[in-house]
């Protein structure tokens, strides 16, 4: 699963550095085509490979907040973004960025539902909850690519 992990975030990076202009949303696809994958390995029984190809999938999410080749808030480490959350809050208390502590707890307590979300829709649904989230995927990438306003700006190359 590490591997497969790594293997992801190595695909992410390779797709964002090919892909320039419309460089979030070819990530996009490129992650539900991976649901997608893990979805129809579940469907026909090959849970260890669906299960690889979703962390896959977890690894090649991360490379949505590269920039200049280096990831700048990791998805998918709790701990890490809880401790970003409590470093700026510190910081808000004595003086510094009042801000700049809630993008971190965003972060946070959007992992803790989709971790939520994603147990209930399992348990309903069992592995047919990766369509859910592979369809998710697929109405988010196609709506970033047809947007007329971009996502970041065109100094990052985004779209």
């Amino acid at each position: 699963m590490i591997g497969s992990f790594v293997v992801g975030v190595m695909l992410g990076s390779l797709c964002g550095r090919i892909i320039q202009r419309s460089r979030h949303s070819a990530l996009i696809y490129l992650i539900a085509v991976m649901l997608s994958v893990a979805a129809l390995l579940a469907m026909f029984g090959a849970n260890w490979a669906a299960a690889a190809v979703l962390a896959m999938a977890m690894g090649a999410e991360n490379a949505l907040f590269e920039r200049d080749g280096e990831v700048q808030i990791g998805l998918t480490y709790m701990a890490g973004t809880l401790v970003k959350f409590g470093q700026h809050l510190l910081s808000a208390l004595m003086g510094g960025d009042r801000l700049g502590w809630l993008p971190y707890l965003l972060l946070w307590i959007g992992l803790v539902t989709g971790a939520i979300l994603g147990a209930l829709s399992y348990r309903l649904i069992g592995h047919s909850a990766i369509w859910v989230a592979a369809g998710a995927a697929w109405l988010l990438a196609s709506w970033l690519h047809h947007r007329p306003v971009p996502l970041i700006g065109p100094d990052q190359g985004s779209r």
